[in-house]
């Protein structure tokens, strides 16, 4: 019954979204069918929630996914830990989005018409690809539940919200986009303010989104990594640049001049957003987010991305208006760095699988080569950063002074625990600190854009993680027994123990680890499971978390004649990329955490 419920349930909300699209200027359309439309589809993802946490044997998109013995809370994460069900909850986002739209005041009456009707073609079309391709709502008898336990790398509770919080990030691009075509379609300034809104916000959300993912992958995947340079991973970054670019790109006050660097940036976050669920579905790549192996399902979903790529095509080649030349320097060359960037990680990230569907053969563009890319653009970025804060004829001398003391703090720091940084990294912080000084007395004193100071900030902090966390990461790999002790590089390590754990999901080994280093002194846990129902082995670390380190222990294979292996990693400054995304995320949202009223009266007053 449930399932007959739901593929109705789809079916409606489905020809309801067409029907808003297609009589968006009638008056019972323009009423109700937005409320309709919000309604059935609430109810049909409640409805297939419900049987994922049920452990509903007849669903054919759950069967791979569920298990009675699962604890309810992953239960909840295999909702969308199939194709199937990922795809419905893309759409329903969507659906979230377009009832936003419809409540909201922030925009006037005619205006708010038109960006609904476009949010509900973009929503008819993957509500189409959903029903005809993706249904989530097919039956398969089996009589009873046959328990196909969720990868156990995937039973974390971080990993149950970071799907939702990235694709919130991700399909603000529909606002986006539908704002830019009716922007392009009224000429209206004022629709500019609210994109630019809405971009911080899908920024802040983006950036947490993306970073909540980072953190699983540190702490669950036992390689001590925190961003691996996947093709997922690197797709993401793709609407977060374009999203950067849309907040530092403000419009003319001259409603004669096309703001092309907006206007593109914006279309171009929903397109990669669009490309990045495209190319997680299309079987081309071998990732752990990837959810199938055949292209035949995405033609559809192409075939939509060409339809909107069209339409944004048409409409910007109509206005004739001539394109916005006169930018501030630093603004315009950090434009072109990011567009590099972007270019770059697209041709990088999507060239391998692309050769290999056409000639059949492998190449490999690895992480060293988006490492040293990083590397490359980090600096004339923050460089930009510096220059656009401050006003160089004023603070020229502020400036040297800033850097001189940047330059001493660095090199004592290296002399006094004799390090081995290299000169582009040296040159990268040197720069970070100053601009954390000048930055930082911005702050305190609440100038006008202390709030745009904070966000500066948090990137450079996630930039001093990053530089510092990779650069200075020490890895000893030992083979230990238990009672063993050993002293090495101011670290005192006690195997106390090896025990066993039995649990109805899974066995396990656990060593007893008595740790003292520095100021840390603790006993850890780290174990070696192996699942019953799936035959997984997994590795669960431990990470003793500091301010300015982290110490990651692994416990892997062993016996009692040949030792254990044990694996520990000193992280310096890691948690610096945790806290600077974090502190950008509200720094952002506190931007715009104005009141609707505000909002709308800014609107109305803007200059021309």
């Amino acid at each position: 019954m449930s399932l007959i419920l739901g593929h109705y349930g789809l079916l409606i909300t489905l020809i309801t979204s067409l029907l808003c699209f297609i009589f968006y200027k009638s008056d019972i359309t323009h009423k109700y069918g937005g409320y309709i439309s919000f309604v059935l589809f609430t109810l049909t993802f409640i409805l297939y929630a419900y049987s994922s946490i049920s452990c509903d044997p007849s669903y054919l998109s759950l069967s791979n996914s569920i298990s009675s013995q699962m604890p309810y809370i992953y239960r909840v994460g295999s909702i969308w830990s199939n194709h199937e069900g990922s795809i419905m909850l893309w759409s329903y986002i969507i659906q979230l989005y377009a009832f936003y739209l419809k409540v909201s005041v922030n925009i006037p009456e005619f205006q708010r018409t038109i960006v609904l009707r476009w949010i509900y073609l973009i929503l008819f079309f993957f509500l189409f690809y959903t029903y005809f391709s993706s249904n989530p709502f097919l039956s398969i008898y089996t009589g009873q539940l046959i328990d196909k336990e969720l990868n156990p790398v995937l039973q974390d509770p971080v990993l149950i919200i970071h799907p939702p919080i990235i694709y919130f990030g991700y399909l603000g691009s529909t606002l986006i986009y539908s704002y830019t075509l009716s922007y392009l379609y009224f000429n209206d300034d004022k629709i500019l303010i609210e994109l630019r809104f809405i971009a911080k916000y899908c920024l802040s959300i983006l950036t947490l989104g993306i970073v909540l993912g980072s953190w699983w992958a540190y702490h669950e995947l036992g390689w001590g990594g925190w961003w691996f340079w996947d093709p997922v991973e690197n797709i993401s970054l793709l609407p977060w640049f374009c999203y950067v670019m849309i907040l530092h790109n403000k419009p003319s006050n001259d409603r004669s001049i096309k703001p092309r660097w907006l206007l593109l940036a914006s279309f171009f976050s929903f397109l990669f957003s669009c490309y990045g669920t495209f190319f997680v579905r299309s079987g081309l790549i071998v990732s752990v987010h990837s959810f199938t192996q055949g292209s035949s399902r995405v033609v559809v979903m192409l075939l939509s991305i060409i339809l909107f790529f069209m339409l944004f095509s048409h409409y910007y080649i109509k206005d004739k208006r001539k394109n916005q030349s006169q930018m501030i320097p630093t603004v315009y060359a950090s434009n072109l760095i990011i567009l590099m960037s972007l270019i770059l990680i697209f041709m990088g990230t999507v060239l391998p699988p692309v050769y290999m569907y056409m000639y059949e053969k492998e190449i490999s563009i690895g992480s060293v080569f988006f490492d040293n890319l990083a590397n490359i653009i980090t600096l004339p970025l923050l460089l930009f950063i510096l220059l656009s804060l401050t006003e160089i004829k004023k603070e020229f001398i502020k400036i040297i002074c800033h850097f001189l003391v940047s330059i001493i703090i660095i090199n004592f720091y290296i002399s006094r625990f004799s390090l081995e940084i290299g000169i582009l990294n040296q040159v990268i912080l040197i720069t970070s600190i100053s601009i954390i000084t000048i930055h930082g007395m911005h702050i305190i004193n609440r100038r006008v854009n202390y709030k745009r100071d904070l966000a500066h900030l948090s990137i450079v902090l996630i930039v001093i993680g990053a530089s510092l966390s990779s650069q200075l990461e020490c890895e000893f790999i030992l083979s230990l027994y238990p009672g063993e002790k050993l002293v090495f590089n101011d670290m005192n390590l006690f195997f106390r123990d090896l025990n066993t754990l039995d649990t109805y999901r899974f066995k396990a080994n656990y060593a007893d680890l008595l740790i003292n280093f520095k100021e840390t002194s603790a006993i850890t846990f780290p174990e070696r499971r192996f699942y019953l129902q799936n035959s997984n082995i997994i590795s669960k670390s431990v990470i003793l978390s500091g301010l300015t380190s982290d110490i990651y222990l692994l416990l892997g294979e062993g016996n009692y004649s040949d030792g254990w292996y044990v694996r520990i990693l000193l992280k310096p400054f890691i948690s610096f990329i945790w806290l600077g995304s974090l502190l950008l995320a509200i720094s952002l949202l506190m931007t715009n955490s104005r009141k609707v009223t505000s909002t709308y009266n800014e609107i109305h007053n803007i200059k021309r």
